[in-house]
C-alpha cells in the first residue's frame, strides 16, 4: 500500500512538472512573439525619427528661409547704406 502511494505522489509530480514545462513554453512563445512585434515597431519609430529629422533640416536651411522671406514676405537684406547706427548718449 505504501508502495502505490509513493507511485501516485511521484505520477502526481511528473504530470505536474509536464504540465508546468509545457504552460511555461507556451508563456514563452508567447511572450518571444511580443518582443518581436515591439522590436518590429522600435525600428519603425526610429526610421521615422530619422526621416523626421531630415526634413527639419531642410526646412531649416538659411539659403530656404531667406528664399521664402523674399519671394512671399517681400523682405530682403538691407544695404549698408541705408543702414542707421544709434549711439545711446
Amino acid at each position: 500500500m505504501r508502495t502505490t502511494f509513493v507511485t501516485a505522489i511521484v505520477l502526481l509530480g511528473v504530470i505536474g512538472s509536464a504540465v508546468a514545462i509545457t504552460w511555461t513554453n507556451h508563456v514563452r512563445r508567447s511572450l518571444f512573439g511580443e518582443l518581436d512585434q515591439i522590436d518590429a515597431e522600435r525600428d519603425r519609430i526610429q526610421i521615422e525619427w530619422g526621416q523626421l529629422q531630415i526634413e527639419q533640416s531642410t526646412w531649416a536651411e538659411s539659403d530656404r528661409i531667406e528664399g521664402v522671406a523674399s519671394e512671399k514676405l517681400d523682405l530682403h537684406a538691407s544695404r549698408a547704406s541705408s543702414t542707421v547706427i544709434v549711439v545711446a548718449e
